[in-house]
């Protein structure tokens, strides 16, 4: 009986360790967990306040730089429209450079046209054989065709006669081509 006595003291003093210890371990672990979960939240709440934090510090700096575009992009337009201005009244100088160019050079034409017209009465009143002579020296034998064409027909003819061969064929050539643009 005394061992069975004591066997149940010692069974009943484990026991009893056993759920003290299963109490404390379960307050030890509650507290532990209720700590951790603290600790876990406040870690988290940091982290997050500091999420927050860099996320106004890059919202911040999106924001500056998106005003700084836009300003840029502003600055942009306004050139373009600069240049578009600067490009038409280039456009304008342009044409208008274009139209005097065409006008001088008509004007240039009326002029060779006119002395050449004056050359041809003088070539007229020379003698053909003289007249035929002078025309086979000029080195220029456009001018020379130029000269021949102011003519009447009947004083030209008659000055070709006296004129150099290969000039006349040069002449010729001329005359043919000249012909040929009034014809188109």
């Amino acid at each position: 009986m005394k061992q069975n006595l004591l066997t149940r003291f010692t069974t009943g003093l484990v026991s009893s360790f056993f759920f003290l210890n299963l109490s404390l371990g379960a307050d030890i672990k509650n507290t532990d967990n209720t700590q951790i979960k603290q600790d876990n939240d406040s870690h988290l709440k940091s982290v997050q306040e500091d999420n927050d934090k860099s996320a106004d510090v890059y919202r911040n700096e999106i924001a500056f730089e998106i005003e700084k575009l836009k300003k840029i992009r502003e600055e942009v337009e306004k050139k373009i429209k600069e240049d578009k201005k600067i490009l038409q009244q280039i456009k304008q100088e342009r044409e208008k450079l274009k139209q005097e160019r065409e006008d001088f050079e008509k004007y240039i034409k009326q002029v060779e046209n006119e002395r050449y017209k004056k050359l041809a009465k003088v070539f007229e009143k020379m003698e053909p054989e003289l007249a035929g002579e002078k025309i086979s020296k000029i080195k220029n034998p456009k001018v020379a065709a130029y000269i021949i064409y102011n003519m009447k027909e009947r004083k030209a003819g008659e000055v070709m006669n006296y004129v150099d061969p290969k000039m006349v064929n040069k002449i010729v050539k001329i005359l043919t081509d000249l012909k040929n643009q009034k014809n188109k």
